[in-house]
């Protein structure tokens, strides 16, 4: 969860800067679109392996991890769109 809130931080600085996804927002919020989706996915690794290891997964686990990673696709597309002006 720790990963899906930089994203969400992420997301919301960029609504900041660009509201309608038409404008150009600083470099530095660009870099940041690619950090926060590389941590997002180390984190999901880290806590799926600690999961297993502990044997503390269950399937709701299962269920909020796969929903936190199907609602990523939509700050990826965002992302995309944002920094090609697409």
């Amino acid at each position: 969860m720790i990963g899906f809130a930089v994203l969400l931080a992420n997301f919301g600085i960029s609504i900041y800067y660009a509201p309608n996804i038409d404008a150009i927002c600083p470099p530095w919020v660009y870099a940041s679109f690619c950090f926060a989706l590389f941590f997002y996915q180390i984190m999901d690794n880290i806590d799926g392996r600690q999961a297993r290891r502990t044997g503390s997964s269950s399937p709701l686990g299962e269920l909020v991890d796969h929903g936190t990673s199907v609602s990523v696709w939509h700050h990826r597309h965002q992302s995309i769109n944002q920094s090609t002006h697409w």
